[in-house]
């Protein structure tokens, strides 16, 4: 055998239809080490690595690349592969049945020309068998080493039985009533995405990681142009596949992943947050799945890590690893020491889900605040951000509210001769109207979920303008209350004095309730007036007190008030 090293483009070039003749002999399954993948890193990310990949010949004929990093430092040298942080899997481009004895080769060439040399070595799947050579070769040269795993669930398509997974799906999510109630309210659609849709595609992901710490490099500027490459990626063994969940022709989730031979990878996925309720994103790879089933896949890699929701539908788990060694000089090994040290207090947070959120979610945001603080452009969300704060300490030491429950019958309704038309609100409408889909989608799809329905006047479609009614709860958010209705019951929010008589002679027409709530905080003295005025009646006080933490609920019935 003989070494070389690879360390430009053109020279890469050159060996194209060898790399890609090894992995279609050995039926390879991981996307991030076609050649193409490791191509356009390389366009877009080398000039900030020293990128150099070790050919290995056998009597003239390439039998093996190593797509490597390679540091030099004053200290002595680092190998790691390439696309750390981006590739989620990586390995050696090897003949399976010459795998062995080309890492042995390749390890003793470098360890003998650098003395002082670690390996850090990221992505490897242990069902690829690599990490099991790997660790045979370092026991038989004597070499210390450490392994960190991660976890990565996946669904073996080949072996499970459909109806039996929906079902296992639909109690989980209840994703039938969420996604028949998403499709009530608009014309959802499940699409690919092409290049067109890309930039959709960006701004949802930036939207939803805004206020949140994240790491990936998906909407970098070169990122961007990266992934932008890729997805030009339709032929071969390794494509790219973008798809898409629409309302009303707006994107609300996308999963953007690689198709290689019988393996689909879910590389990214994200989904607005205005309709988090609706469970897009369970939605959207639902509908991936039954396609991947339908088009003969037989893996559905959910990729790595230990968030919860993987671990609810997957039917088999891999490994991935990262193996860290070195050779026996002494610097060779005080640096494998601290890199083991670092990966290991990695490893350990990333098994803990609950501070993973923390610093994804409440780090996120304080650093977002941090950085804003001086920008306009990022004021008014700034100052949401602290408001809200502010407010859930004032509620948390001490808040006392008091509401009062009126009803009225529906045959003491009035009932005017001309209350306009009033329109039902969809989310179609809301997302075709700028000033809501901009500002309060993510309050209108939580009413609709919640069994509320909204109406508008025709003429006048804006957030003030909507009442809303619910035939099965009464509830006062302000307090979190929620009561349970009768049948044939109704309750009403979002009202004013100016409208409350024409929105209640529309619901005397409209609606089949017999009794009509409402509630209003004690010292809201127009709006009480005019609800007495109307003949509404006061059926209970709910009273509400919370001090460092304690919170006392209080209902007073009318005849027990006092």
């Amino acid at each position: 055998m003989e070494l070389a090293r690879i360390t430009s483009l053109d020279q890469l070039d050159k060996y194209q239809d060898d790399w890609s003749l090894i992995l279609e002999e050995n039926q390879n399954t991981n996307p991030f080490i076609e050649f193409v993948w490791v191509y356009e890193w390389w366009k877009h990310f080398g000039d900030v690595y020293d990128v150099e990949i070790i050919l290995v010949k056998l009597d003239g004929r390439p039998i093996g690349f190593f797509p490597f990093i390679h540091k030099s430092r004053w200290f002595g040298h680092t190998y790691s592969f390439i696309a750390l942080g981006i590739a989620n899997y990586m390995d050696f481009v090897v003949y399976n049945h010459l795998k062995e004895d080309v890492i042995e080769f390749v390890f003793d060439e470098l360890v003998k020309v650098q003395k002082n040399v670690v390996f850090n070595l990221h992505g490897l799947l242990e069902s690829d068998k690599t990490p099991e050579r790997i660790e045979a070769y370092l026991e038989k040269r004597k070499y210390n080493f450490s392994i960190h795993r991660v976890v990565t669930p996946f669904i073996h398509l080949g072996e499970i039985d459909l109806e039996e997974f929906s079902s296992k799906r639909k109690r989980l999510y209840r994703i039938d009533r969420r996604e028949k109630r998403l499709r009530k309210n608009g014309a959802v659609k499940f699409l690919q995405s092409g290049q067109e849709d890309l930039d959709s595609v960006f701004q949802l992901f930036d939207k939803r990681w805004k206020k949140r710490r994240t790491t990936s490099d998906f909407t970098s500027d070169r990122g961007k142009a990266f992934f932008r490459s890729l997805a030009r990626i339709h032929e071969g063994p390794m494509q790219t596949e973008i798809d898409g969940l629409y309302i009303n022709d707006r994107m609300i989730a996308f999963q953007y992943g690689f198709l290689c031979r019988e393996r689909f990878v879910g590389y990214v996925k994200s989904y607005d947050d205005d309709f988090d309720v609706f469970g897009p994103g369970v939605i959207l790879e639902k509908q991936k799945t039954l396609q991947c089933k339908r088009n003969g896949i037989i893996i559905f890699d959910l990729s790595i890590g230990y968030e919860p929701s993987k671990f609810e539908l997957n039917t088999g788990e891999d490994y991935t690893s990262k193996m860290i060694f070195s050779s026996n000089s002494v610097i060779g090994k005080s640096i494998r020491r601290f890199f083991t040290l670092k990966e290991s207090l990695r490893e350990r947070m990333k098994k803990n889900y609950r501070f993973v959120l923390f610093i994804r979610n409440t780090i996120g945001k304080m650093l977002f605040v941090t950085r804003n603080l001086f920008r306009n452009t990022e004021s008014k969300a700034i100052k949401e951000e602290i408001v809200a704060y502010w407010t859930r300490v004032k509620k948390y030491l001490y808040d006392r509210k008091k509401y009062i429950v009126y009803k009225i019958e529906n045959k003491d309704l009035p009932d005017l001769p001309d209350t306009g038309d009033f329109h039902e609100l969809t989310i179609g409408d809301a997302v075709d109207c700028p000033s809501i889909a901009n500002s309060y989608m993510k309050e209108i799809s939580k009413k609709l979920f919640a069994g509320y329905q909204g109406y508008y006047p025709a003429d006048c479609l804006s957030m003030n303008s909507i009442f809303w009614l619910n035939e099965r709860v009464l509830r006062i958010e302000n307090i979190s209350y929620a009561e349970e209705l009768h049948k044939s019951s109704a309750s009403l929010q979002n009202w004013s004095v100016e409208n409350l008589e024409k929105i209640c002679s529309f619901v005397k027409r409209k609606n089949a309730a017999s009794t009509l709530y409402v509630s209003v905080e004690e010292g809201a003295t127009y709006k009480i007036a005019k609800l007495e005025d109307l003949g509404f009646t006061i059926r209970k006080y709910v009273f509400k007190r919370t001090y460092c933490g304690f919170v006392k609920e209080i209902i007073k019935p009318l005849e027990d008030s006092g």
